[in-house]
C-alpha cells in the first residue's frame, strides 16, 4: 500500500492540494484518474464510484476530514 500511496500522491500533488484549498472533504485516487469528493461516502458507495468510472486495480481515498487514507481494493467488477 505504501507504494501506490506514494506513487498517488506524486502523480496527483496539485489536484490534492487543490481539494485541501478548495474545502473538499476527500479525494478518491487511482493511477487512472481522481474524484474530489465533497463528502466522504461509506466504502460500497465508493466502491460503486470505482467501478462505474472504470477504473483497474487498487484505489486510494484521501480523507482530509479525519487525516486518513483507505485502499480500496475491487476484486470483481459489477
Amino acid at each position: 500500500m505504501k507504494k501506490l500511496l506514494k506513487k498517488v500522491r506524486k502523480a496527483f500533488k496539485d489536484e490534492i492540494k487543490f481539494a485541501q484549498k478548495a474545502g473538499f472533504e476527500g479525494v478518491l485516487v487511482s493511477l487512472e484518474g481522481y474524484i474530489y469528493l465533497e463528502v466522504i461516502y461509506d466504502i460500497e458507495t465508493l466502491e460503486e464510484i470505482v467501478i462505474q468510472n472504470g477504473w483497474q486495480g487498487d484505489s486510494v481515498l484521501l480523507n482530509f476530514v479525519d487525516n486518513s487514507q483507505k485502499m480500496l481494493r475491487i476484486t470483481q467488477a459489477a
